[in-house]
């Protein structure tokens, strides 16, 4: 493995590979902060779910590509500046978007439990008023 090697062997530049690598890490870091606070907010009304599962999947399908295309530049021997960006990205991008659809998936089945808790609570508390208001009636009349 060689750490320096020559320009002409580089897939691109040091200039390219500093500018590439925080526009990547910007559109990131927005999308977890979209997908985060699109789970956080509207997953506890249980909407949203299909958005945060598949946005997630997508993003860790392409941290992925990126952790091969990092390991691919790694044994080809190119330089750092070529890998490191892309091993970064990866493994940072994988650890974010990882374990989204299964944070996805607890909220929303607890805000589903909930809504289904709170139905039968109405219909338990309308059926024993209902109950309650018959035999206070009967009893009156």
């Amino acid at each position: 493995m060689t750490l320096f090697a020559t320009v002409v062997d580089a897939w691109w530049s040091d200039t390219q590979s500093t500018a590439t690598s925080a526009v990547v890490l910007i559109a990131l870091g927005l999308m977890a902060g979209t997908l985060y606070a699109t789970l956080g907010c509207l997953g506890w009304r249980g909407i949203g779910r299909p958005f945060v599962i598949r946005g997630s999947i997508l993003m860790s399908v392409v941290s992925v590509l990126g952790l091969i295309l990092g390991l691919i530049a790694l044994t080809t021997d190119q330089p750092w500046h070529v890998w490191s960006p892309l091993l970064i990205t990866g493994s940072g991008g994988l650890l974010v978007f990882g374990p989204m659809p299964l944070f996805a998936i607890v909220v929303h089945r607890f805000a589903e439990r909930r809504q289904l808790e709170s139905g039968l609570l109405r219909e338990d508390w309308s059926n024993d008023h209902g109950e309650r208001a018959g035999r206070s009636h009967r009893e009156t009349t």
